[in-house]
């Protein structure tokens, strides 16, 4: 399927089914924050995706980088009121105009806010947008008539300019992880004969395992995104791509694999394990990059290959895996002019090194061009620069600010001076080293202390992590000393909400000059203090009805939370490592990071001396145990933490060590104590005003009267819990809370009742991504399907919770293994078994839209 963008000429823009339309925003930062709110949601709204810059930054972003964005975008929306905005020193005009010169031809949707007075400047621009007849040009008095008009407009943009053509209804619906592979910034210049290659090689039937190896720098990663877009055709249940870079621990990979491809490891199952239950029967592609630091994990690689016949995996390495059946394809630098060759333009233009060269050169000088008179000098950078294609770019960046023949000059002396560099280390991989420290050495002293710290981080970061770790400045300073750091290469921007990154040889770099300089530790501890403060700020948060952002704000830095644990436990200061097991249990439970966890606290607790911390890493790991299916030893954990916890009157930990008991316990088939634990968290909880938790101690209350037979006083408590849900918030409790009501109706055979909480729970575990409590509500309205005779939807609801019970590999609970395995018998009576198995497998090919459309039957 292919996107085309009518322009009204002979020329359009085509885009892959993959990409969203981006709409970039222009507007001052400070005086319409609630119209830019609102802009922003009604953006999203049509599923397209927003670009702007929010405010706190700067007071304008640096041209430089907006010009970046307005080149990857598609509309041009643009917000103005009362002033002109900031104009950066030896600008002529603000960012604010400039943004509206630079968009080009762009489809451009403009609104003014009514105003008595404005900016002279401001005046102006708008006088010459209004003349311009290829703009929608509207006023408006409020955000809600903002809202209106943009939603209405885009609606209009798209039907009219945006048509979809050759468009196909997908055979088989994906997860969307599987569709979201990530774009690089620059599109990919040569390698065409590679790429073909290895896109064969791929699809052939003798060939399952391909590593393509290759010094840092040499654009592996960049050939492996290619071909994955190139290959989503070929591979029926989708390409998986899996960034390896920002892991050393080999022990890390198969949790690092299981969450990109939307997998959870739960009671009694690794992340193997629920990798290989995800990728049963799928014909997909497992793309693996920068494994050469987790070489240590290649039995993960050779498991899943053993384990799944139809899957085929694509890894990039700095060295071969040694694995049987592997096909070592080594990536060769780009192809470039000898020393002394021709130097005629046309020969020139035929050489990948040179077209990337003059490519990245045009990017940071749109001028610049390949000419007769610095064809010369540019064969000759290119070839100093052996066409690795990340000293081609870092070079380039340079062209900013010299000319070809300097540029040459000062890349000759500099790498005269730096023939040796690491023994252990390829020739190209030495070259490539001298040219990252050559660019080093060209930057300023700020610059230089600045890129050293960044070599802290761990994956991206953000702009408020950069000033609590690296800088006492204002936001205007970092931000410049940031974007100077990009246009040299050394850092990359993202566009989403001013997180930024490094590429790992850089990084490496940056890391190797952080310790040389003795400064290390202090950094460390800032940083370690920056993300615990993060942790703990969002484990406060994250039991409301911002619970999905404040988890995907902790799962975003949580190769640099990572990264502190590490070194926390290395330097010995376990009183942090305990408030961060603290902080971070329930995301590590909902997410599926019980093993990482675990594997955590179980190393603080070895060393651990302070019995405070010692009890909060207990309380930790007994979660995680828990979660695993270990009951007794979580158990032992609990009873060891306890009595330290009621010494030190801890009474929101002591809630949830009784928690956390009475799950055991319910594990050991231990009632009694079951009823115990959880009245006492209850107490506490009520004395504590921790409402937040009280709807799920009392759905849990509701279960055990269950299993004991008292079915009226298990309905006293689970509607308890659903009423006390609705002031809380909290996603997940609230999915728990209903799915509890929802089947203990069921048990009472109150179909009607039961389908609108199970419906209404589903809506709650999909918000939160939560697979086990989604599958529960799934086989609850299978359950109302069967008891109303709708056989046919009956087996297609339980097809599609059977398809994610054994993606996740989280078993039926026993009271609802009782319920509902008799209906299925039902339902297969009453179908018939070759009925009864076609719809069962339909619906396990059925995605969530399909599960909506089916479970709004249920709820009548």
């Amino acid at each position: 399927m292919n996107l085309e963008i009518q322009d009204g000429g002979d020329a359009a823009v085509i885009l892959t089914p993959d990409q969203r339309l981006r709409v970039f925003v222009s507007s001052t930062l400070q005086e319409l924050l609630d119209e830019r709110i609102a802009v922003r949601s009604g953006i999203e709204a049509l599923g397209l995706a927003p670009v702007m810059f929010e405010q706190g930054a700067r007071p304008y972003p640096p041209r430089q980088l907006y010009r970046a964005y307005l080149a990857q975008s598609h509309v041009f929306v643009g917000l103005y009121w009362q002033n002109y905005g900031w104009i950066a020193p030896d600008e002529a005009v603000s960012g604010l105009e400039d943004e509206y010169q630079l968009s080009g031809d762009l489809p451009k949707l403009i609104y003014v806010k009514k105003a008595k007075d404005r900016d002279e400047r401001l005046k102006g621009l708008l006088e010459r947008i209004r003349d311009d007849d290829h703009v929608s040009y509207k006023t408006f008095a409020s955000v809600r008539e903002l809202r209106a008009l943009l939603k209405n407009d885009l609606a209009l943009l798209l039907s009219e300019r945006f048509t979809v053509r050759n468009a196909p209804p997908p055979e088989k619906p994906h997860a969307a992880s599987r569709d979201e592979l990530p774009w690089p910034p620059t599109p990919m210049i040569g390698r065409e004969h590679d790429r073909d290659n290895l896109v064969r090689l791929i699809l052939r039937a003798d060939v399952r395992l391909v590593t393509l190896t290759g010094t840092g720098g040499i654009g592996k990663t960049r050939l492996a995104l290619d071909l994955a877009h190139r290959l989503k055709g070929e591979f029926a249940d989708g390409v998986y791509f899996v960034a390896l870079a920002a892991i050393s621990d080999p022990d890390l990979v198969a949790n690092t694999v299981a969450r990109s491809i939307g997998a959870f490891e739960v009671e009694g199952r690794s992340a193997l394990d629920a990798c290989k239950a995800a990728l049963r029967e799928q014909r997909a592609l497992l793309v693996l990059d920068n494994f050469e630091q987790v070489l240590g994990a290649t039995s993960v690689i050779a498991e899943l290959l053993a384990a799944l016949p139809a899957l085929k995996v694509l890894v990039t390495s700095r060295t071969p895996l040694n694995l049987s059946g592997e096909w070592d394809y080594p990536i060769p630098p780009l192809s470039l002019p000898n020393r002394d060759a021709t130097t005629s333009l046309p020969a020139l233009s035929a050489f990948e090194a040179v077209n990337l060269f003059v490519a990245r050169a045009r990017s940071v000088r749109p001028d610049f061009a390949l000419t007769q008179e610095n064809a010369a000098d540019i064969a000759a950078i290119t070839w100093r620069l052996e066409g690795l294609p990340l000293a081609i770019e870092l070079a380039a960046a340079r062209m900013r600010v010299m000319s070809a023949p300097t540029l040459l000059a000062r890349l000759e002396n500099r790498l005269d001076l730096l023939t040796g560099g690491y023994s252990d280390l390829p020739q190209r991989q030495r070259t490539l080293r001298d040219t990252i420290d050559w660019s080093f050495n060209l930057l300023t002293p700020d610059e230089r202390q600045f890129f050293i710290c960044l070599g802290v981080f761990v994956g991206g970061f953000s702009l408020e992590a950069v000033k609590a770790v690296c800088a006492d400045k204002s936001d205007d300073d970092v931000f410049e000393l940031i974007q100077s750091l990009a246009d040299k290469s050394l850092v990359t921007l993202s566009d989403d909400d001013q997180r930024f990154g490094m590429l790992e040889t850089v990084r490496e770099f940056a890391g190797e000059k952080l310790v040389a300089r003795g400064h290390e530790n202090e950094l460390r501890q800032k940083h370690a203090d920056h993300f615990l403060s993060l942790v703990e700020k969002a484990s406060v948060l994250m039991h409301g009805s911002d619970q999905l952002h404040w988890l995907s704000v902790v799962e975003r830095d949580y190769t640099n939370i990572r990264g502190a644990i590490d070194w926390l436990l290395n330097k010995g200061d376990l009183e942090t490592v305990s408030r961060f097991g603290s902080a971070l249990w329930y995301f590590w439970y909902v997410r599926g990071h019980t093993s990482e966890g675990l594997a955590w606290m179980e190393r603080a607790l070895a060393g651990a001396h302070s019995r405070f911390s010692k009890a909060r890493i207990l309380l930790a790991a007994s979660v995680m145990l828990g979660r695993q299916g270990q009951h007794e030893k979580s158990l032992d954990y609990v009873e060891q933490s306890l009595p330290i916890l009621c010494e030190m009157n801890e009474s929101e930990m002591r809630i949830f060590a009784h928690v956390t008991e009475a799950f055991a316990a319910s594990g050991l088939s231990q009632p009694a104590r079951v009823r115990t634990a959880l009245n006492e968290s209850l107490a506490l909880a009520e004395s504590s005003r921790m409402d937040w938790i009280i709807p799920y101690i009392l759905a849990n209350l509701a279960r055990l009267e269950v299993s004991i037979g008292a079915y009226d006083k298990a309905l006293e408590f689970a509607e308890q819990a659903q009423s006390r849900q609705l002031a809380v918030g909290d996603p997940s409790i609230a999915a728990f809370a209903l799915i509890s009501l929802a089947t203990i109706r069921l048990i009472r055979r109150e179909p009607d009742l039961a389908a609108g909480h199970f419906s209404e729970g589903f809506k709650f575990a999909r918000t939160t991504d939560n697979p086990n409590l989604t599958a529960s509500s799934l086989e609850g309205l299978f359950a109302v399907a069967e008891m109303r005779g709708q056989h046919a939807n009956a087996a297609r609801l339980w097809g599609m919770a059977q398809r994610l019970r054994e993606t996740v590999s989280v078993p039926l609970l026993p009271m609802e293994d009782r319920l509902y395995t008799p209906m299925v018998a039902d339902a297969r009576l009453a179908l018939g078994d070759t009925a009864f198995t076609s719809a069962l497998g339909e619906g396990r090919t059925m995605n969530v839209g399909h599960a909506l459309e089916l479970i709004s039957t249920q709820a009548a």
